[in-house]
């Protein structure tokens, strides 16, 4: 009796379309997840100083000491703020730049200043 109420559930029309459903929103998402990571920016269409221009003042300082390639721990202590302060300006600056580390971020500024 357990095993016809299983059968019964599976072969609900509802329960066929939320499972067909939950497969194609899978395969969408691990789409676009691949095509994200295989994504090249480029810098050409960015303007490095235009984009810093919209940080805040304490934003574009963490940028220049990153763009020197201090870590998170040496500018932390050259700004004298917490690290967890450090990494919100990094991903507001990484969101800004459309970029996923520091090492894009520097390859950005290096390739922006030689087109300029």
């Amino acid at each position: 009796m357990g095993n016809e109420n299983i059968e019964e559930e599976v072969l609900n029309p509802d329960f066929i379309v939320f499972f067909l459903l939950l497969a194609a929103l899978t395969f969408l998402f691990l789409y676009l997840r691949e095509r994200s990571r295989n994504f090249r920016f480029n810098p050409q269409k960015l303007d490095f100083e235009q984009l810093r221009n919209q940080l805040s003042d304490r934003e574009a300082e963490v940028l220049k000491i990153v763009l020197e390639g201090k870590s998170q721990k040496e500018i932390s202590e050259i700004l004298h703020i917490e690290i967890s302060t450090i990494k919100s300006h990094l991903n507001k600056i990484y969101r800004l730049f459309d970029v996923r580390d520091k090492k894009q971020l520097i390859k950005l500024h290096r390739e922006q200043k030689t087109t300029a």
